[in-house]
Order: structure tokens, then C-alpha cells, then sequence
């Protein structure tokens, strides 16, 4: 039976890296001590054939991450890695190295502060050809005021996340053949762009067990680095407004004066994410129309004109609207030009192909064509995706990552069906869990109603691997972190989730594995069932949500659908963040007397709260949701109308209360789960507390997720055994 200590315990890999030639492809994998599952994982990179499936690590890479191939012209260079070491004083070294393990590593450079997101290309334009071999490079860092490197030394704290590009340079016939980085440069000073300027959406910085993530929101191509930034013209948490710049690049050292400048895309108008390029130089973003609303549809920009400022949308539609309901989350070209999209819908994470643009007529949504699930597994969800380098006549391939509610994250080679390709083959570089099967997830649907409107929600059903439908098991029911997130068939459950898949909580699987039918509904709200039922929480922060679940409780508490749900057993779970707050809205609602116990997360007990949660994005949301700050106009009403300490008499049923954790930047006050807990004892009702600390990392975060688990499935088994 999958345990909490089976989750921490388990292998974890990041997404392979195809090289230059489709043959090799590299990632980083975390495993665990084998003294102590909660030690400090045993991190190393590691490279797989793409032909064979054979994979070995690279030595010494412990201190490694960010990995990346070199891209030079020579064919040995092909199978050259280079990655990042954050040094003991802070610094950052690079280091060059033979995948196959013929040539020893090298240092290439060393920078004076820590980096991370490492990047390679080519070099398009170079004056001096034949005089040096040279590639194209970029991280990113903190900057200084001064747009220096941020390094350990400084004192300075009003710092910005910006892009470093540079050069790796060898002079031809040189007895080692070794490259040199000779140094980076701010690429938002380089060109001028202000101090306001710098990367909307960092990644993790810094370089733990569970190594740094990639950010969408920049790529690099041989002429050019292109990202995306918030708007420097409209601060603040009200707006989410950005700035697609398109910075080409002539002289990758950095020394040649310039009179050149960023061209800066504005696109619809809202929040602009995941740019990207193909090597003949199109470049797509995705793009929201709404400024101030975070969960605005993205819809598909095509730049027609990289050197000017004309773009159009794709699919845009007479009304205004697009014709596309769906909202991706990410794009990316495959070798040939098609247009690779990744988008959630009705609960799992979706790949599509759009031919190459531009079309002979304008595309429309009936143009994209989805990447048959059949060939990964059913109920799974593609997480990642790259681009394989494969010959001219042979069909377009990509490498994906995917996992679903009963297995991890695998990888697998992909032909795409739009060049005539039909393969598909497992790289076996992942730990399989035969005792977890597709048989335990079905996935349901019921009808419910609120403001006068109906609506279809479809809810996961994930029952546990010892099931047997002539027995009855206790129902927990869960409710996804948050307003708009959902339920998504990954190994992490939420695609809300901050944290990574070994310390993901609730781990749906898990919490089934304990004796329980897991029912996930998404809510109005969920993202990947349409614009309309995403914005259906607008002026309705709890109304049509707790509509949703009431009418979803009624639906079991039938029995028709699913008889082996024991719904006089049922405890709820929600959080952390949206679903804790719908937790403590339950309580002083009808609904909360039909469960036998509540754990709720982080959850707000006065609405106010949300005013202190820390994080702009979270903030900003929450203004859209109550159509205003508290202090404007009619939004007061709204802001009184869902606050769940105006039923603190109706609150009668056992619950435990868990704050802290934090790990993406959202910090609810420490009250809104101390007053809680006072409420429930002053009115003689049994409660819990767990504190849990924020940004925690390595061990100490392990250690955290076991008295999380331990602490849960003792308090849940307290009401339902």
C-alpha cells in the first residue's frame, strides 16, 4: 500500500533535453538517501540514448543543475553538456563535459553571484567568422541596483531577477578545443530598458533537492533573446499587463557599440507568458486580454513581422471572444514548424498540433489536432514537452513528459501524427508502481444550479488499489487549492500545486490508498471547461463554488452512481489557500453537517485577510473575484457577503486546522487558523492544530510532509474508522 514515506522515498527526474541531433537527451534526477528516506536527496545529471534507452550519470555532477547541450558547429560538440555549480561562496561556475563520458569536464567561467535557468544556441550573425568558434549563452540573476551581478558580498536588497547573455568562445586550433566564458552582460542594461524592468515570473532561486525550475517566460535563439516581463508602466497589484520584448542580437560578447533597440509587443493587452521561436525566426506568445485578471483565457499571438510590431491573434473570433474556449498554458514549435500547445481540458493536461504558420487561410480551432493519448496512458496528462531533431524525411518527433493520479512522471518518444509518423516508444527512465492501476480512476458527472443558471461538473473518482465494489468505504471529499485551479489528472493532483511531485499534498493515490473513495470535484472556477465557467466566481466568490459541492454531495449521497460510497462516513479536505477557505465556509453552511470531520489548510477565516496574503498575482485575484477593494463602491457588499466568520454559530463539526507551509509566496496571518481553533473550543466542538513552517527545503521539508501526512490520516481515520 502507497505510503507517505513511499512518496518521499521515490526517484524523481526532471524533463529530458533532446540534443542537436535527436540521439542523446540529458535530465536531473533526485534520489533518495538510502540510510534516511528524509536526508538529503543524492542529486546527479543524467544523460539517456534516444535509440537505445540506455542511460548512465554523469560523475560528480552532485553540486549540478540546469543542464544543457552545446550547440557548436563542430560534430563532437553535439554530445557536449554544460551546466551550472553554485560554488560554497556563492558563486557560479560552468562546466563543460562529454555526455559519453570520452573527455573530462572543464570549467568554462565562473560567475561572481548565483545564476540559474542556463540556455544555449548558436551564434547567427558573426562578423569575424573563421577567427573564433563561438555560441550563444544566457541565465538568469539578481541584479544590483547598478545592474551589476547581485553577488554574496552585496548589501543591496531592492534587487530584480533580469536575463545575462554572453559567449562561450574558442579560438579554432586550439590544443584543448576547450571554450571560455570571458563574462555576461545585463541584458535589460544592455539595451536600455529601465530599472522597472525585469522577469515577471521568476523561477526557484536557488539550488536544492528539488533543483530549478524553468521559466516560460524567456527563450533564446542564435539572434535574439525574447521574454516577457510585467508592463514597467503599470504597477502594481491591479494590473497584470506585460510586455513581450524581442531583443535581437548582433554581438553575443557585448563589446560592439550599438544603436539598436528592444522591440517591445504589447499584445492584447493583459498578462503575456510562455514566447518562443522556431530556428527560421517565427515567434508566438500567448497573451490575455484582460489587464488585472490573472485567470483571463490566453489566447495565441503570432508576430507576422519579428523586426516591426505587427502581430495578430490566432483564432480571434468577430465577438471579441476567440474562437478557441480553452485557455493554454504553454507553446512551443516542433522541429518542422507545428505549433506545439499544451492546455488543461475537463481535467487533464492536453498536447495539440497546429500545422505551420501562416496558413493559406487564418486558422481556426478546428485546424488543431490532438496528440492521440492512446499511445501514453489513459487519464494522463503531458507535463512537458521538447522539440527532437530527427532527419528531413523522417517524421516530426517530440519528446514528452507525462503522469496521471496512479504513476510518476515518464517520459516517452513521440512521432507526430500531422508528418505521417506513428511511433511511440517509452524512454525507461522512471520508477513504475505496478500495485497502482488506471482501473482505480472513473470519472463522473452531475448536474447543479445557482444564480439561475445550470452547469455540467465533472469530478475525479480515485478509489483505492484493493477495491472491491461490493464493500462500502468512507468518502473524502477534496477541494482543490486554488479558485482557479483544478483537479488535473497529474501525480501531484492540483494544477494549483506549488510543490514538487514527491512532496505534493493531497496526493490523491495516497489519500486512497488509505481505505478511502477520493472524490475531486472542479468547481466553477476550474480552468479547462471554457472562459464561462472560469469566470463563473465573478461577484460569487463562495456562491456558486458551494453550489457545486452541495449539489455534488447530494449526487453520492443518492447512491445510484457510485453504491460503494459510504457518504454517513464523509470527511472533506480542502486547501492550502481557496479550498481551506471553502472549508471554513462549509462549516457554517448546511453542508458542513453532513460530513463527520473537516481539515482545512491555510484557509482564511476573515475575508479581510486577503488583503495581507503577500503575494500580488494571489491579491490581485481576489480583487478581481470581489470586483473591487473592500473600499470601493458596491464590492464592500461582496467582500461581507462571503465571509465565513459571518457563521462562526453555525460551526459544529470537528476540524482540523493546519497554517503555514507556504511556498510560493502566499502568507495568510497566523490568526485566521489560531481564531479558528478558539471558535471550535469555545463552542465545545473537538479541533485540531498543525503549524507547519514556511519555505522550507531538503530535509527539514520532507520531515514536514511525513507529520503533515501522519498528522491528516490520523485525524481523518479518528472520525471514518
Amino acid at each position: 500500500m502507497l505510503s507517505p514515506s513511499d512518496l518521499i522515498a521515490s526517484t524523481t527526474r526532471s524533463h529530458p533535453i533532446p540534443n542537436s541531433t535527436g540521439t542523446l537527451a540529458v535530465y536531473t534526477q533526485q534520489s533518495p538517501s538510502l540510510q534516511t528516506p528524509t536526508a538529503h536527496s543524492q542529486s546527479a545529471i543524467h544523460v539517456v540514448d534516444l535509440d537505445t534507452s540506455r542511460f548512465w550519470p554523469i560523475p560528480d555532477t552532485a553540486s549540478a543543475y540546469s543542464p544543457q547541450w552545446l550547440a557548436g558547429t563542430r560534430d563532437s560538440d553535439h554530445d557536449q553538456l554544460i551546466w551550472l555549480e553554485r560554488l560554497p561562496g556563492g558563486s557560479t561556475r560552468l562546466v563543460i563535459s562529454d555526455a559519453r563520458l570520452q573527455k573530462p569536464a572543464y570549467v568554462a567561467g565562473e560567475l561572481p553571484g548565483h545564476v540559474w535557468d542556463l540556455r544555449t544556441a548558436g551564434v547567427a550573425v558573426e562578423e569575424d567568422a573563421g577567427l573564433y568558434d563561438r555560441l550563444s549563452l544566457a541565465v538568469v540573476g539578481k541584479a544590483n541596483p547598478d545592474g551589476t551581478l547581485h553577488g554574496p558580498g552585496d548589501a543591496h536588497t531592492d534587487l530584480r531577477d533580469v536575463i545575462w547573455f554572453g559567449c562561450l568562445v574558442r579560438p579554432p586550433g586550439s590544443a584543448n578545443g576547450r571554450y571560455a566564458l570571458p563574462r555576461v552582460i545585463n541584458l535589460a542594461a544592455y539595451y536600455n530598458l529601465g530599472p522597472e524592468v525585469s522577469l515577471q515570473a521568476p523561477p526557484q532561486n536557488g539550488k536544492d533537492d528539488e533543483g530549478p525550475a524553468i521559466s516560460r517566460d524567456w527563450c533564446l535563439t542564435s539572434s535574439a533573446i525574447i521574454f516577457a516581463a510585467k508592463d514597467p508602466h503599470l504597477p502594481g497589484p491591479a494590473h497584470t499587463a506585460s510586455v513581450c520584448y524581442v531583443c535581437q542580437i548582433f554581438d553575443w560578447t557585448g563589446l560592439t557599440p550599438h544603436d539598436y533597440h528592444a522591440i517591445a509587443h504589447h499584445g492584447l493587452g493583459g498578462a503575456i507568458t510562455s514566447p518562443t521561436a522556431d530556428r527560421n525566426g517565427a515567434i508566438a506568445f500567448l497573451s490575455q486580454e484582460q489587464d488585472g485578471y490573472a485567470a483571463d483565457k490566453n489566447r495565441i499571438i503570432w508576430i507576422d513581422d519579428p523586426d516591426g510590431r505587427r502581430y495578430r491573434e490566432i483564432f480571434a473570433s468577430p465577438d471579441g471572444q476567440g474562437g478557441w474556449d480553452l485557455s493554454p498554458s504553454s507553446i512551443s514549435f516542433a522541429g518542422d514548424g507545428t505549433l506545439l500547445v499544451l492546455v488543461e481540458e475537463k481535467g487533464q493536461s492536453a498536447l495539440y498540433q497546429l500545422d505551420p504558420i501562416p496558413y493559406p487561410h487564418e486558422p481556426t480551432p478546428a485546424d488543431l489536432r490532438r496528440v492521440d493519448q492512446t499511445h501514453y496512458s489513459k487519464w494522463s496528462s503531458v507535463v512537458d514537452v521538447s522539440p527532437v531533431v530527427v532527419g528531413e524525411k523522417k517524421p516530426s518527433r517530440v519528446l514528452i513528459t507525462y503522469d496521471s493520479f496512479v504513476h510518476s512522471r515518464r517520459s516517452m518518444l513521440l512521432d507526430l501524427p500531422t508528418s505521417g509518423g506513428r511511433g511511440a516508444r517509452n524512454l525507461f527512465i522512471d520508477d513504475l508502481r505496478a500495485d497502482l492501476s488506471n482501473d482505480q480512476v472513473e470519472q463522473i458527472w452531475f448536474l447543479t444550479s445557482s444564480g439561475g443558471s445550470k452547469r455540467d461538473i465533472h469530478a475525479w473518482v480515485i478509489k483505492p488499489s484493493h477495491f472491491t465494489p461490493e464493500q462500502q468505504y468512507p468518502l473524502l471529499y477534496c477541494i482543490h487549492s486554488a479558485i482557479h485551479g483544478s483537479w488535473t489528472s497529474t501525480w501531484q493532483g492540483s494544477s494549483s500545486s506549488s510543490h514538487t511531485t514527491e512532496t505534493a499534498f493531497p496526493n490523491l493515490a495516497l489519500l486512497a490508498e488509505q481505505g478511502y473513495v477520493v472524490v475531486a470535484p472542479n468547481i466553477t472556477g476550474s480552468i479547462g471547461y471554457g472562459a464561462d465557467f472560469v469566470n463563473g466566481t465573478r461577484r460569487s466568490f463562495a456562491g456558486a463554488p458551494y453550489a457545486d459541492l452541495e449539489a455534488g454531495f447530494a449526487y453520492l449521497e443518492a447512491g445510484d452512481a457510485l453504491p460503494y460510497v459510504d457518504t454517513a462516513r464523509a470527511v472533506a479536505l480542502g486547501g492550502p489557500g481557496y479550498g481551506g477557505f471553502l472549508v471554513n465556509w462549509i462549516q457554517g453552511q448546511p453542508l458542513g453537517r453532513k460530513f463527520r470531520a473537516l481539515v482545512s489548510w491555510d484557509g482564511v477565516l476573515d475575508v479581510m485577510s486577503y488583503l495581507a496574503a503577500g503575494d500580488e498575482q494571489h491579491l490581485q485575484s481576489v480583487l478581481h473575484e470581489m470586483g473591487g477593494p473592500p473600499w470601493r463602491g458596491a464590492a464592500l457588499e461582496e467582500w461581507k457577503r462571503w465571509d465565513p466568520a459571518m457563521h462562526l454559530g453555525n460551526w459544529a463539526t470537528p476540524q482540523l486546522v493546519i497554517q503555514g507551509g507556504a511556498v510560493d509566496g502566499v502568507h495568510h496571518p497566523v490568526s485566521d487558523a489560531v481564531a479558528p481553533v478558539a471558535v471550535l473550543k469555545m463552542r465545545g466542538v473537538e479541533t485540531g492544530f498543525l503549524r507547519l513552517g514556511d519555505g522550507e527545503h531538503g530535509e527539514r521539508k520532507r520531515e514536514t510532509f511525513l507529520r503533515l501526512h501522519e498528522t491528516v490520516l490520523a485525524w481523518l481515520q479518528r472520525f471514518t474508522g
